[in-house]
């Protein structure tokens, strides 16, 4: 799934099951520092 996030800069953030059944990690990486850049204004 990809989601654009509703802030300047539009990032979008991909995040995909891995073989264990969770997002990878390297993708939740990449989520929380959109969120942190976001929080940072």
């Amino acid at each position: 799934m990809t989601w654009k996030m509703p802030w300047p800069g539009d990032p979008r953030v991909n995040l995909q099951r891995g073989k264990d059944g969770n997002a990878k990690g390297y993708q939740v990486r990449q989520l929380l520092d959109a969120v942190d850049r976001k929080d940072r204004g």
